[in-house]
């Protein structure tokens, strides 16, 4: 799958804003660390740091906009 335009950006964003740390479980391992979009993908307009999270990749695999509301507002 070929990248996201800007997602290195965004997840270099979220890397300092979440402390290297996955929202959802902790995880601090940047090898397994992925930025996720709270609102959908559809185009670089969303790669911003308020529409996203940072999620071990396997918690990635969920319904993005459920764990962001589940975890109340920022």
């Amino acid at each position: 799958m070929p990248a996201r335009q800007g997602r290195s950006l965004l997840s270099a964003a979220l890397l300092l804003a979440c402390a290297g740390r996955c929202a959802v479980t902790g995880s601090d391992d940047p090898t397994i660390l992925q930025a996720a979009h709270v609102d959908r993908f559809d185009g670089a307009s969303r790669n911003v740091l308020e529409n996203g999270l940072l999620l071990r990749s396997d918690v990635h695999l969920g319904d993005v906009p459920v764990i962001a509301q589940a975890m109340g507002p920022t």
